[in-house]
């Protein structure tokens, strides 16, 4: 088995997980919906990064080009997608009691929640860095540009501002960047 084939396996087990855990989230607030305030920013946020994890898994494809594979290398691809893990793991706290406001959860987790995609988005750069060191092509550098910036600034704001119409409106956003970037083929957004 070679060095990429082994990377492969892992991050597909690395996204099952928080695929598993993502959906194990959604199927605990439907037997909870009523005595659970469901949060559309807490869904919204969800399913954006289940698209983000499965562009996550499929562009580790494009690491097939790369030959010769060294542990930093690996470790740097699986902490990606640990990360990407770690945001759906701060969405859903491990039991739901009842009365309990998803909202709320998530204005409690926030901080981290926003502090890891934040640093997301630095080993994002990290990512593209590498890639161009062996010979893989970056993204567009005024689209990856706009998209990092936009990328810091959500992450600024979602983990200052508490208003729910707010944490709403980067919600809906960053799934619009996701979901554009991973149509586009571009993937600004996920190791390309």
């Amino acid at each position: 088995m070679s060095g990429f084939e082994y990377l492969v396996a892992l991050a597909s087990v690395v996204a099952g997980l928080g695929l598993t855990r993502a959906l194990s989230g959604f199927a605990k607030i439907i037997h909870m919906r009523d005595q659970v305030q469901v949060s559309d920013v807490n869904v919204i946020w969800t399913v954006t990064i289940l698209l983000w994890l499965v562009s996550y898994w499929w562009f580790t494809f494009s690491f097939a080009a790369i030959a010769q594979w060294n542990i930093p290398l690996f470790l740097f691809v699986l902490v990606y997608g640990a990360l990407i893990f770690f945001l759906i793991a701060l969405l859903y706290p491990d039991s739901l009691d009842s009365g309990m406001d998803l909202f709320e959860h998530f204005l409690m987790t926030r901080r981290w929640f926003f502090g890891t995609f934040i640093g997301l988005g630095f080993v994002d750069l990290a990512d593209v860095w590498i890639k161009l060191s062996y010979g893989i092509p970056p993204p567009p550098a005024f689209t990856y540009s706009v998209f990092m910036a936009t990328w810091l600034l959500v992450g600024i704001i979602g983990a200052v501002v508490t208003k729910r119409a707010v944490q709403r409106s980067l919600a809906y956003i960053w799934f619009v960047v996701v979901a554009s970037n991973a149509i586009l083929g571009i993937s600004p957004a996920m190791p390309i």
